[in-house]
């Protein structure tokens, strides 16, 4: 399944299906846009995202059961201010979370990213 959201798109995903999911993330908020996703169900995400110029955008994944591979591009030139949290949480078992970020920066751009991944206690044998 091909998924495709924006800053319109619910903040709060829930992919539960099984199988695998394709998500392409082109969400672009000069406010502060949070969005939590839910991976359940033993769910594989391939979530994409590219965001570029002057953006504000908090994006939280939790996986409870499968997998979520996140790449994700972020651009920035001619003075334009990127600011994204990306935070991925482990809350069971056999989970798996793996993320790729790629920050390109031209012409006095700026990004500030933080990033995190968290393991919640209790939690064994993650990837």
């Amino acid at each position: 399944m091909f998924v495709l959201i924006d800053e319109n798109s619910d903040s709060d995903l829930h992919f539960n299906q099984g199988g695998e999911v394709v998500v392409f993330d082109q969400t672009h908020s000069l406010e502060l846009f949070s969005r939590k996703v839910i991976i359940s169900n033993m769910t594989k995400i391939y979530w994409y995202g590219v965001f570029s110029g002057n953006n504000n955008y908090n994006l939280q994944f939790e996986t409870q059961s499968g997998e979520s591979i996140i790449r994700i591009l972020l651009l920035t030139t001619n003075n334009e201010k990127l600011n994204t949290t990306v935070h991925s949480t482990l809350s069971h078992s056999h989970t798996t979370t793996n993320i790729h970020i790629l920050s390109l920066v031209g012409e006095a751009g700026v990004i500030i990213l933080n990033g995190t991944v968290q393991i919640d206690p209790d939690v064994s044998q993650v990837k």
